[in-house]
């Protein structure tokens, strides 16, 4: 049977031969709203269900103030292109609107009997389809957005600490330490139908935390916003070297042991994203290349933490050799040298996947391969097979597999672009930086309201053409929209270390984006504003102005 509840109106509800009614009147421009709860009850038991959400529908509401407060706080980005800075507008617009409030107790390290935090951020995964609490999502975010608002990684490191594994649970490929994939709260999981309660099937999540975590502090500086989520970071980082890897062989594998878990365990998580040379599906477990760089950075990133703020010296020189290791592996088991690029991942039996693949693009935002090496896979990133116009494919079209309709064997996704641009900054490909950045925001543009979706077709870029938007994605999507801040970020080159109070600018401005202005950027408790620009000679220029604090801002080109 169904429960209907009125959980919110403007007007009384009244029960009028058999449906409910309500009076409305209206001035002109006003308006009036209404939530219905619909209850599904089964036998004599009830699932249970999150607090509803009916407030978010009302303007003017405490989360309406607070989505305002968080927009007019966060950094504000504005170019010489017109049409650049509606999409960053538009991007920073739906990341507020993904707030989840469901999870501000968490977030705010407050029990839920305490006032709930009207300023604890943690996104969602994207509407319509992935409205919840997803590890990798959450993250992804976070370090995508660290120069618009440090806010996303502190509630969501602190939201994902409070469900971080503390036990075993194969039904849900639940390992200690391990954070969180994803959260859900509708009848399914009320009734253990499904894993998701939560489930932790996403190897990535782990060293992301570690990474986020080492990165939000370089922004925020703030060692009790530290300090609560150490412990969580170290249980992570145990799990990395003991269940992350499975053979002991120094790298990390994902195998599914869930019943109705995730057979792919990376971002690229469809069944059939993992893909040998042959197209036939790859067997675990997998070992995938940036699963390797992340664990590389994450290792680097905490290393400095630990020696910097708690002084443990014998620790980051232990996680820095460690990670210099596995950077080791990478270059001997993990380059495919026919193809001038790294191999996707191993397989089962630890033997290549030879499929290329946008995958090493993250191996490049990670710093985790040699110059040499990261020069050749820009380019074969770059190349026909892989480079439509509009952006970066996941999976080469030579390939047998390749669709370019497919989710994630050919397709374009946003944020995969936009890591694989910070990674060309990274080592200095600035040209190339600059050229998935303008078929970045030309995709933009054609798409409505300038929202880039979370996917789109990878079919080729010709005259008159136009971006085909995958049949069901998510739009908004947090890391869609996060990827247009990072892109910013990324041709900004900025990079904060606000426990030194230090600012760095390392600009590299494409001739069709000649100025961005940045107001309110906060690093520690300072906040600056700066104004870039390129002139026609390609030499940069940065105006400063402190709005709070000090900072000592240095301009590098």
């Amino acid at each position: 049977s169904i429960m209907i509840e009125v959980a919110l109106a403007d007007s009384p509800p009244a029960w009028v031969n058999g449906a409910i009614a309500f009076r409305v009147e209206l001035e002109p421009g006003a308006s009036w709203h209404t939530c219905l709860l619909w209850r599904p009850a089964f036998g004599k038991s009830r699932p249970q269900h999150p607090p509803n959400q009916c407030h978010a529908l009302v303007i003017g509401t405490d989360r309406d103030k607070a989505q305002r407060r968080w927009v007019d706080a966060a950094t504000r980005f504005t170019t010489n292109d017109p049409g650049v800075t509606d999409t960053v507008r538009q991007a920073v617009e739906d990341l507020a609107s993904m707030r989840m409030e469901r999870h501000d107790d968490a977030a705010a390290g407050e029990s839920p009997k305490k006032r709930r935090s009207k300023d604890a951020w943690v996104p969602a995964g994207g509407i319509p389809w992935f409205v919840s609490l997803f590890g990798r999502d959450a993250l992804t975010v976070s370090l995508q957005t660290v120069a618009l608002s440090s806010r996303f990684a502190q509630g969501s490191l602190r939201a994902l600490g409070a469900l971080q594994a503390d036990g075993y649970d194969d039904a849900r490929d639940m390992q200690p330490g391990k954070i969180e994939h994803e959260v859900r709260h509708g009848e399914l999981a009320s009734l253990h139908l499904v894993p998701h309660t939560p489930y932790y099937g996403s190897h990535e999540s782990t060293s992301l935390y570690v990474l986020t975590a080492a990165t939000a502090w370089r922004w925020h500086g703030d060692r009790a916003a530290l300090d609560a989520v150490r412990p969580n970071v170290e249980r992570a980082l145990n799990w990395i070297d003991t269940d992350g890897d499975i053979d002991g062989d120094g790298l990390q594998e994902y195998k599914t042991r869930a019943p109705g878990g995730y057979y792919n365990q990376g971002w690229k998580d469809s069944g059939d994203a993992i893909v040998g040379r042959d197209g036939r599906i790859s067997e675990l477990p997998i070992a995938l290349c940036e699963h390797q760089g992340l664990v590389v950075a994450a290792k680097r990133a905490w290393a400095d933490v630990v020696e910097r703020v708690y002084d443990e010296r014998a620790a980051a020189t232990r996680l820095r050799s460690e990670a210099d290791a596995l950077a080791e592996q990478i270059e001997t088991r993990f380059w495919w040298a026919e193809e001038g690029t790294y191999y996707l991942g191993l397989d089962g039996g630890k033997k290549p996947i030879e499929s290329v693949s946008s995958n090493p693009g993250l191996l490049l935002w990670l710093r985790a391969v040699t110059p040499e090496r990261a020069a050749s896979v820009a380019t074969r990133l770059l190349a026909d097979d892989m480079w439509t116009g509009w952006g970066i494919r996941t999976l080469s079209a030579a390939h047998p597999s390749y669709n370019p309709f497919s989710y994630q064997l050919g397709s374009v996704w946003p944020h995969d672009n936009a890591f694989a641009a910070s990674g060309f900054r990274n080592y200095g490909f600035d040209a190339q930086a600059c050229q998935v950045a303008r078929g970045f925001f030309d995709a933009a543009e054609r798409f409505a309201a300038r929202r880039l979706p979370e996917l789109f077709a990878g079919l080729e870029r010709d005259n008159g053409s136009f971006p085909v938007q995958y049949l069901g994605a998510n739009v908004p999507q947090a890391w869609a929209s996060g990827a247009v801040v990072q892109i910013l970020a990324a041709l900004l080159g900025l990079d904060a270390d606000a426990s030194a109070g230090e600012l760095v600018v390392r600009p590299a401005l494409p001739e069709w984006l000649t100025e961005i202005q940045v107001e309110r950027l906060t690093v520690g408790k300072a906040s600056v504003d700066l104004r870039v620009q390129r002139d026609d000679d390609g030499k940069h220029n940065i105006d400063v102005s402190m709005r709070k604090g000090h900072l000592d801002v240095q301009l590098e080109t």
